[in-house]
């Protein structure tokens, strides 16, 4: 895994934050699109249970560690759509 301590993704819509070891993933989830289809590899839907749009705060410790702080923030989603 190197040297890295903080590893940001997304893409899966689903907000998460991990620790591995001294590791720590973020996905903030989604902005707009909070849930999904596909057929593949297997037909799958994922969905978050909120139309909130979401973040992270990601915030460097005094130890050298970070932390990480999931946000969604409500919008006009029947506008939106």
């Amino acid at each position: 895994m190197g040297s890295a301590r903080l590893v940001l993704c997304g893409h899966t819509h689903m907000p998460r934050v991990v620790r591995v070891g001294e590791v720590i993933v973020v996905n903030p989830g989604s902005i707009g699109m909070h849930t999904y289809t596909h057929k593949s590899p297997v037909p799958h839907a994922i969905e978050t249970g909120t139309p909130h749009a979401r973040y992270a705060v990601i915030t460097r410790e005094p130890n050298g560690g970070w932390s990480a702080d999931l946000r969604a923030v409500a919008y006009d989603w029947d506008q939106a759509a």
